[in-house]
């Protein structure tokens, strides 16, 4: 099963699949946390990133690219509501992720619960969905890390593999 915007499909729907590229990356940290923790969109940032990346959609679907896995974690600002607009619009299955970005200062502040935070978090995303639009609750379709730290990256990778023993997400 792969999760995407639109709810569940086969591997066999996949076709052609692109899998790591970034629709919009989102400066803006408190509109990517409104979006992620509060499910808060901008309409109007949705319409121009709309009208902007469907025409790339519309034209990778002509070249038969039937699947794209959106790796920018929600705190880069994914936009779910966007992600499915557009995956609606064009016909292509857009895989949403979960994770993180992880600054050394925020992994030293709650170094102690850090691993057991973040999979709390990574498995809420996946069980409760990482928001509901038009009645599809989004799953993410893999997991994404991002972190200059080697021992954190390596203790996030176990980490990781046990999440996608479970629910089988993989790590992008």
């Amino acid at each position: 099963m792969i999760y995407t915007v639109n709810g569940p499909i086969n591997k066999a729907q996949l076709g052609l699949t692109l899998g790591h590229e970034h629709f919009k990356w989102e400066e803006n940290e408190t509109y990517a946390n409104q979006m992620y923790f509060n499910k808060k969109y901008d309409d109007e940032d949705i319409k121009a990133s709309h009208e902007m990346i469907l025409p790339v959609l519309n034209e990778l679907y002509q070249l038969s690219c039937r699947a794209i896995v959106e790796t920018s974690p929600p705190i880069g600002g994914q936009n779910v509501k966007l992600l499915k607009q557009l995956s609606m619009a064009s016909g292509v299955h857009i895989i949403p992720c979960t994770g993180h970005n992880v600054p050394k200062h925020i992994h030293e502040m709650f170094k102690d619960t850090f691993i057991s935070q973040i999979s709390k978090k990574w498995i809420n995303d996946f069980q409760e969905g990482l928001d509901t639009i038009e009645g599809t609750v989004i799953r993410p379709g893999s997991k994404r890390l991002l972190s200059p730290l080697r021992y954190l990256r390596n203790t996030c990778t176990i980490l990781s593999d046990c999440i996608q023993w479970e629910f089988g997400l993989p790590l992008n």
